[in-house]
């Protein structure tokens, strides 16, 4: 699903989701598709899932998100976990 389809379905929610698809363009992680693990109550409890989930796989890409976010504007950390310029 796109990021406005998700906004459509899940108003005013907190949400974990998975990249499906996305890239990197330049310092921003770009996400075509993602897909709803679940829906919170508030950020922390989206938050220990993240943890729980990542610690089990640490190669997907997961992140917790308000639908009242418009776009998505997720930067990039290089391997020292710094942001990424652009």
């Amino acid at each position: 699903m796109s990021w406005d389809e998700i906004r459509t379905d899940y108003v005013d929610r907190w949400l974990l989701v998975e990249a499906i698809e996305a890239h990197t363009d330049g310092a921003q992680r770009v996400i075509s598709n993602l897909t709803v693990i679940g829906e919170y109550a508030d950020y922390y409890e989206g938050w220990d899932e993240f943890k729980r989930l990542h610690t089990a796989d640490k190669w997907r890409e997961y992140y917790v998100l308000h639908t009242a976010v418009p776009r998505l504007k997720i930067g990039v950390l290089d391997a020292f976990r710094r942001v990424v310029a652009s």
